[in-house]
């Protein structure tokens, strides 16, 4: 994961929103966590698992967490478990303790995919509504 650490930290860098590589903005951090293409139900569970005390910045450990969480709701939503799948897209508390209890302490059979960044110069979008 540190290739898409080093995405975000200089996204957030050039942008006027870094901490010296040490951590990367809300914002910065939930426009690429949208690239997964996963519903924000789960982007907010996912990050609330990963981001428990609510910090307005993101960490590389912490990162990692969401890129592992985000790998394991790729691989259910692409299995075609439907009854794993409702459990995803409802969000909530059975989300977050899947997240919690199950996917958090083992990786992901594959890697988390997402899209293409955006174009160099786009402005970056508000992510309140993921973390909010």
């Amino acid at each position: 994961y540190s290739n898409a650490w080093r995405e975000l930290a200089a996204k957030a860098a050039s942008a006027g929103r870094g901490s010296n590589g040490s951590s990367v903005d809300q914002d910065t951090a939930g426009q690429y966590l949208r690239r997964s293409g996963l519903p924000r139900k789960m982007l907010k569970e996912i990050w609330l698992v990963a981001n428990p005390g609510r910090s307005v910045e993101l960490e590389p450990s912490q990162l990692s967490i969401c890129m592992r969480l985000i790998g394991h709701c790729q691989a259910v939503l692409d299995s075609g478990d439907i009854a794993a799948a409702d459990v995803l897209v409802e969000g909530g508390e059975a989300l977050r303790s899947l997240l919690e209890n199950d996917f958090l302490h083992r990786p992901p059979k594959v890697l988390p995919r997402f899209q293409d960044c955006l174009r160099q110069g786009e402005p970056l979008p508000s992510v309140a509504e993921i973390v909010v």
